[in-house]
């Protein structure tokens, strides 16, 4: 089975809409997505997520998806004029990485929207002083998880009850990351389904080799200025001393791996759950595969560079090359810090780190859900 198909391809976008005042739900969103360029699910992708070949076959491709899930935003006044719209996600993974790829590669228009975020998990790992992955977090709540694990539109609804008991302990949302620059206006205006069958033309030709790891997207909203309970109400001082934290545009609320999205008037917020199933990076027992957020086999390297860690060893990003640096991911792990699952696929072998070099995992540099 590859596990090195490249692009990783969505196939996945749930969301969830938050009342601002009660967190209680307004309405969900949910949307398989046809992949094009290795359109045969992958065995493991069907096994962890649970989505089956039939009902991606049938599926809207993701150039009509996300217009849809905008317009269904604007049905609930998400969108509207004076709205201030933060999306909330588990880690930046899903919009800074997988959408922004994805929209590149396929030459759509990125939702303007989508531009900005708030890392749930930084903020979470901030008041708890712990951080794991989503179903670990949820649970330390004090919540039970429902559903099945690494579905999307389970883990939108996870993250969002998540989201909701932050802001009832108290949290602040805030902006964690952005895109310096936003979309061009020339491509926002662009159609938004113009380049929805980008890369059609090659799905029958690749359809045999279909180990691709595809993505989940969750979109799923949260709760944001005015949420309930101890969450701050529009027009109050709480409102006012959360606005000063979050410094101008944010929106104070609850948004569990997705987009919270603040209605001023209404105070109804969005939480946009990017929870991106991407290929995990750590088994059950927390050794690492391996592979690097791409999916693909780390690559194993030694600093040169002269300093306290002159000769220490590394993994990093698979795809990185001195040549072309454009299509790598963030991950980052020492080899010393790292314990490795039974045949992993990284360069394990030749590191001397093996199954048990130490009993901890960091997974700092690799900002992952998972």
């Amino acid at each position: 089975m590859r596990r090195d198909l490249f692009p990783v391809e969505i196939i996945e976008v749930a969301a969830i809409l938050l009342d601002g005042r009660t967190l209680g739900p307004r309405g969900e969103f949910h949307s398989f997505v046809r992949p094009t360029e290795h359109p045969r699910l992958d065995p493991f992708c069907v096994e962890l997520t649970g989505i089956e070949q039939w009902q991606v076959d049938s599926a809207p491709l993701l150039g009509d998806v996300l217009p849809r899930m905008q317009a269904w935003l604007e049905g609930l006044g998400a969108l509207a004029e004076g709205a201030s719209l933060l999306p909330i996600t588990w880690t930046d993974w899903d919009l800074k990485v997988c959408l922004e790829t994805e929209c590149e590669w396929r030459k759509l228009p990125r939702p303007p929207h989508l531009r900005r975020w708030c890392n749930l998990k930084q903020l979470y790992m901030a008041r708890y002083r712990r951080t794991s992955n989503l179903r670990k977090c949820v649970e330390a709540a004090g919540l039970t998880w429902q559903g099945r694990q690494h579905s999307g539109l389970d883990d939108t609804r996870n993250t969002a009850a998540l989201a909701a008991r932050m802001v009832r302990d108290g949290c602040v949302l805030r902006v964690t990351d952005c895109f310096k620059e936003p979309a061009s206006q020339q491509q926002q205006q662009q159609h938004p389904g113009s380049q929805s069958s980008q890369g059609e033309a090659g799905a029958s030709a690749t359809a045999g080799g279909g180990a691709l790891r595809q993505t989940v997207l969750q979109l799923a909203p949260s709760a944001a200025a005015g949420d309930a309970a101890t969450a701050a109400v529009p027009g109050t001082a709480a409102a006012a001393a959360a606005s000063r934290q979050q410094g101008p545009g944010s929106a104070v609320g609850t948004g569990d791996a997705g987009i919270a999205a603040a209605a001023a008037p209404s105070a109804t917020s969005v939480t946009l759950t990017a929870a991106a199933v991407e290929v995990p990076l750590y088994d059950s027992s927390g050794r690492w595969l391996g592979r690097c957020l791409c999916g693909v086999a780390a690559h194993f390297r030694t600093t040169k560079k002269p300093g306290a860690n002159l000769g220490r060893q590394f993994y990093s990003c698979g795809r990185w090359t001195i040549s072309d640096r454009s299509r790598q991911c963030d991950f980052f792990a020492w080899a010393d810090q790292l314990q490795l699952a039974p045949g992993a696929v990284g360069a394990a072998a030749s590191t001397g780190v093996g199954g048990g070099a130490s009993p901890s995992v960091t997974k700092a540099g690799a900002k992952r859900r998972r």
